[in-house]
């Protein structure tokens, strides 16, 4: 994965927690800047991409799956 700004750890939460965890950290980066969340969540994969997909000013850059664990790079524009 890319380098990134900050990092959420939301293993453990399940959905929409993690999606509410992202947006809340989000919000608090500057424009250009990129957050990585680390879930566990299998259901993140589909939540994530509505999320992005209602919310044009954030940018999914990279999603991907190791084992149980989900990893997404999401930049603020």
């Amino acid at each position: 994965m890319a380098n990134f700004d900050q990092e959420i750890d939301v293993t453990g939460e399940r959905c929409p927690v993690p999606v509410f965890k992202t947006q809340k950290a989000l919000n608090q980066l500057n424009s250009g800047e990129i957050l990585h969340v680390i879930t566990d969540d299998p259901v993140s994969m589909q939540n994530m991409a509505s999320f992005i997909e209602i919310n044009p000013q954030y940018k999914l850059l990279e999603s991907k799956q190791e084992g149980t664990s989900f990893f997404y790079l999401i930049k603020k524009s």
